[in-house]
């Protein structure tokens, strides 16, 4: 299934099924697997993996990321490289930088920022 204003690259690869949001933008080179569902104006950028995951809106996946199993929600930042594990969950609003990891299973919390090249293997409660 697709929305509408969907831009979607002649060279994407989708294994269906799939459901895309309204206004998203998936780029060249990527996948987008089997049990996957992009929330309105999801943007993956160039050669990302994303499958049996669920993107809420308002979230961008930078360059060459991969994303198996896992939930991410709404106005998230996945940043270039990054691979999220299955069974992961990104609260809102979250910032995970550069050629980050986060292991399976693990929780961060809402509008945490995540440090290039970090390995995340443990739940990041919420910071008061």
């Amino acid at each position: 299934w697709v929305g509408k204003d969907v831009k979607i690259d002649e060279k994407v690869r989708i294994i269906g099924p799939v459901a895309i949001g309204d206004g998203s933008v998936i780029e060249r080179g990527c996948t987008v697997g089997k049990n996957t569902v992009l929330g309105e104006n999801t943007y993956l950028e160039k050669n990302s993996t994303i499958k049996g995951s669920v993107i809420f809106p308002d979230s961008t996946i930078k360059a060459s990321s991969c994303l198996k199993d896992c939930i991410v929600d709404s106005r998230c930042c996945v940043e270039k490289g990054s691979f999220i594990e299955k069974g992961a969950i990104l609260g809102s609003s979250v910032q995970l930088g550069p050629f980050s990891r986060v292991k399976s299973k693990r929780s961060i919390y809402n509008s945490v920022v995540i440090l290039p090249d970090s390995i995340v293997d443990s739940d990041y409660p919420i910071v008061t």
